[in-house]
């Protein structure tokens, strides 16, 4: 069946953000909650594709620190909006997959506001029909991929962690990883279709 939307996640899939990301969250998990740095890193990568308030409480359940790190970790995530880069072939993903028919989109753990404020600098936002975060409105992914679905119909979900996929099983959506903050091996031990870049995710979505 002809999927007539590809709905990407935002960070680690089109925007090379995780690296940036996961060092500061890192340390702030290791300083808030005493742990050592390489602790604090693994939790933090192990939980990953969610909010960052809902890895909190999932570490540190209770914790009386989880809103003060997260509303720091939001701020830096503001601050360091202009400085992030798309991978270099997220533009010609979205081509390719533009020009066959398909509607794109954004899904993001990010906050709403962000995101718009993002891809409305992006040169990708003349491709993107649907573009969404986290808000009152939808407080999760699988808040923003269920709305799609309903909406839309078909999607096909591209993203970077297991937890997007199990977000995309969750809402009934097709879902395509991309190695890029995880290896491909790792997926493919959890039976999840993976490539190793955008332009293969594309290529795979178009000749399928």
């Amino acid at each position: 069946m002809i999927k007539e939307t590809v709905i990407f996640d935002l960070d680690g899939t089109l925007l090379d953000s995780m690296v940036t990301y996961s060092g500061y969250a890192s340390d702030l998990i290791a300083e808030a909650y005493n742990i050592d740095l390489p602790d604090a890193k693994e939790r933090y990568m192990g939980s990953i594709g969610q909010t960052f308030p809902a890895q909190l409480e999932l570490l540190f359940p209770g914790n009386s620190d989880n809103s003060r790190v997260a509303t720091d970790f939001a701020h830096y995530k503001a601050r360091c909006q202009d400085k992030l880069r798309l991978f270099d072939d997220s533009l010609y993903a979205c081509r390719i997959l533009s020009r066959k028919g398909y509607a794109l989109g954004v899904c993001s753990s990010t906050a709403a506001q962000l995101v718009h404020n993002l891809i409305k600098r992006s040169v990708l936002a003349p491709m993107l029909s649907h573009v969404t975060g986290i808000s009152v409105i939808h407080k999760s992914k699988l808040s923003q991929l269920s709305g799609y679905k309903r909406r839309l119909g078909n999607l096909i979900f591209v993203g970077d962690t297991p937890y997007d996929a199990e977000m995309a099983s969750e809402a009934g959506v097709e879902f395509v990883a991309v190695a890029h903050t995880f290896s491909e091996e790792s997926f493919r031990a959890l039976d999840i279709p993976v490539e190793p870049n955008l332009t293969q995710v594309a290529e795979r979505i178009t000749y399928a």
